[in-house]
């Protein structure tokens, strides 16, 4: 009975097969013979010279060896890949991350006299409109590109964020992001933001405040699913945002994703028991002394440096913005101090974020000369026309003459 149940057992396995019409032949030979099982396989495999590396010590098949994989077809980068990539590993680009690394730390009141280095970690391209980078064109002529990067000034480093937008008849334009590493997209970002700036109001111990500015962005790693809130939430990031509100620093706990299924992201500020805030370091004097502002001026420009020079740079770094704009018009004339456009334009900027039309209208000079980074007219035609906004008569001059070379 057992060499029959054996019988049938190989049989169903090799049913068909060269192999398995041999094997049911060793078995009746085995028995007639008095021959084990293992030797008579031995014996038929050498005879009829089958591939024995197939079958294992009791004659039966192996598992058949995976076929290899082929490798998947890296498709080769375009041409306007190429181009684009070779542009962003450019000097000239890394030039515009300093400018954007300037503006960035103008905007925030972080000051550092040292020179800047910077270079991209990511980028991203917006899927509209269509990317266009011509042979031979210096910057991208179509499309619109989010970078985030890294700056390095008085050994510190620090992640910022950018965007840039192709013009075919002009630089790039540029505009500053919310610095650190959140993963919250513009819109989002966008959506975010006023219900931010509500808390941070609360957590400063505050009514109201019209000069909010997002500091700092740290994000822990994404989650792909994580239960929160009474919900399950995909592409899960908890996030704190840094706030400074009218010179008081608070932190903001939330957390964003896409929330059961919805096809949008969400977001979510984390309750905190005992908000607090800490002092910034960036005010706005209320005592501005003009007269001995002017006083200082007047000696710097005649060559008596010495303590009305310092008397200015002690009131530009109090966030006078009339102080700051002639420590920038110092700086690029190279009037009594080395010349030094990065830092020329750093004050300036300051001052205009401090709302003090003489320094928009500077910055505006900026961009229409080409002293600065770049020649970028319609960006000049921007500050003039936040400069004539303030009050500022000359800036509306300098206007008219864009407008006369076509640029609005």
């Amino acid at each position: 009975m057992r060499g029959l149940s054996l019988l049938r057992r190989y049989a169903f396995m090799h049913h068909g097969t060269r192999v398995g019409a041999t094997l049911l032949a060793i078995f009746l030979l085995a028995g007639c013979e008095g021959q084990t099982i293992q030797e008579t396989v031995g014996e038929t495999i050498s005879a009829l010279k089958i591939d024995n590396t197939a079958i294992d010590e009791q004659g039966r098949p192996r598992a058949a060896p995976p076929e290899p994989k082929a490798p998947p077809k890296v498709e080769p980068p375009s041409p306007t890949k190429i181009r684009f990539d070779a542009y962003i590993a450019s000097d000239g680009f890394a030039r515009r991350l300093v400018e954007a690394a300037i503006t960035n730390d103008a905007y925030l009141g972080r000051d550092c006299p040292k020179p800047y280095t910077a270079k991209p970690l990511a980028v991203l391209k917006q899927p509209e409109p269509e990317f266009a980078m011509p042979e031979g064109a210096a910057h991208p002529t179509e499309g619109i590109w989010r970078v985030r990067y890294q700056v390095r000034r008085c050994d510190a480093a620090l992640t910022y964020n950018a965007i840039f937008g192709a013009r075919r008849d002009a630089p790039p334009n540029m505009r500053i992001s919310t610095p650190g590493t959140t993963s919250a997209g513009s819109e989002l970002a966008r959506e975010m933001r006023s219900d931010i700036q509500e808390t941070a109001l609360e957590y400063a111990g505050m009514e109201r405040c019209s000069d909010q500015r997002s500091i700092d962005t740290t994000a822990e790693p994404m989650r792909r699913e994580v239960e929160s809130d009474g919900s399950i939430w995909s592409e899960f990031t908890q996030e704190i945002w840094t706030m400074d509100v009218c010179g008081r620093l608070v932190e903001i706990a939330l957390h964003h994703g896409f929330r059961d299924g919805v096809g949008y992201p969400q977001y979510i500020i984390e309750d905190t028991d005992e908000p607090a805030w800490r002092p910034s370091g960036r005010s706005v004097p209320k005592d501005i002394d003009l007269p001995r502002l002017q006083s200082a001026l007047v000696q710097v420009a005649s060559g008596k440096t010495g303590a009305s020079l310092d008397y200015l740079w002690a009131e530009a770094r109090r966030e006078v913005p009339f102080a700051q704009t002639v420590i920038a018009g110092l700086l690029r004339a190279g009037t009594a101090m080395p010349r030094d456009m990065d830092r020329a334009a750093f004050w300036a900027l300051r001052a205009s974020y401090g709302g003090y039309p003489g320094a928009m209208e500077m910055v505006g000079d900026l961009y229409a000369t080409g002293e600065w980074i770049v020649t970028d007219p319609r960006l000049a035609a921007a500050w003039y026309r936040r400069a004539i906004e303030r009050g500022s008569t000359s800036a509306r001059y300098k206007l008219k003459a864009l407008a006369a070379k076509g640029t609005r």
